[in-house]
């Protein structure tokens, strides 16, 4: 775990690891028995791939026309 790491949850949310350590040691403690899954760095999610052309199925793609007839409307 970097020194950086900053607490996401709990009694010292938004404060740094080396805060803690100096601050409010016990609660380290406790938390690497009690909870150790709020020491875990966030993985950033991966962008997804856009498919290209190439890549695209030879097949037309279709969507649903949206419906721009308004000459059915009532009228007062």
């Amino acid at each position: 775990m970097e020194e950086d790491f900053i607490f996401r949850s709990g009694k010292h949310i938004g404060k740094s690891l080396v805060w803690v350590e100096e601050f409010d040691s016990s609660y380290l403690d406790w938390v690497k028995i009690n909870r150790p899954e709020m020491l875990k760095e966030i993985s950033t999610p991966q962008p997804s791939k856009i498919k290209t052309d190439a890549e695209l199925p030879d097949s037309p793609i279709t969507a649903i026309k949206p419906n721009m007839n308004f000459d059915n409307e009532k009228r007062d």
